[in-house]
């Protein structure tokens, strides 16, 4: 819900309410977006606009509508994630990468911690595909691009920059540090893939940029 910009009704009570607060100032308010959470788990996103009586009947000072629109921001959910990630190995595509990565960059920047950059390419990857086809192929990809995350062990991301080309972005102390880890990427690699009767082994070529010793933007550092 945080991803909607939605406020937590439960943490709203009296005078914070949007009906008690057009009571009190007079004022409409409109398109207020707000989650309620109940006890089962389940959350609906709720959508509050409310405005002053100029002509109060019965006691009442405001009017309100309440419209419940779940399943429109749940379906955008799910789109955007879809934008976000590659269809083949389920980890970010390159859409995702930068978004994903930019935040990263804004807590190094904030913290004052070094980013390490890994783009990592598959070497003669093409080979491959011409042996096996591309199901085949696209099979390999699928088991080398869970070794990557696999040597991450949660501590970083990868995502498929298309292709055979993946970038794994992580927090690392320094330039000998990030070394170390694309060797252990490119030693996870190379550990025979079997796929059906066919074993194939894979190199990687891995190229190595340090934030903020090699640049200060996303741009420069996945380039």
């Amino acid at each position: 819900d945080s991803a909607i910009g939605t406020e937590d009704v439960t943490m709203v009570e009296g005078d914070d309410l949007p009906w008690a607060r057009v009571a009190r100032t007079g004022e409409e308010e409109r398109g207020l977006r707000y989650v309620v959470r109940f006890a089962s788990g389940k959350q609906r996103v709720l959508v509050v606009n409310a405005a002053p009586i100029s002509n109060p009947l019965m006691g009442a000072e405001v009017v309100f509508t309440v419209t419940d629109i779940t399943e429109p921001v749940l379906a955008a959910q799910r789109l955007a994630k879809l934008a976000a990630q590659d269809p083949l190995t389920g980890m970010y595509n390159r859409r995702g990468l930068d978004d994903a990565a930019e935040r990263i960059l804004a807590t190094a920047r904030h913290n004052q911690e070094r980013t390490a950059f890994l783009l990592l390419d598959l070497d003669h990857f093409r080979s491959v595909n011409d042996l096996l086809r591309h199901e085949m192929g696209d099979a390999v990809l699928q088991v080398a691009a869970k070794r990557m995350e696999a040597t991450l062990a949660g501590g970083g991301i990868v995502a498929r920059m298309g292709g055979d080309e993946f970038m794994a972005v992580v927090g690392c102390q320094d330039l000998a540090a990030a070394a170390q880890l694309a060797e252990a990427m490119r030693a996870a690699i190379a550990e025979p893939i079997t796929v059906g009767s066919h074993t194939i082994n894979l190199t990687a070529s891995v190229g190595v940029s340090l934030f903020p010793t090699d640049g200060d933007e996303l741009p420069q550092l996945i380039s």
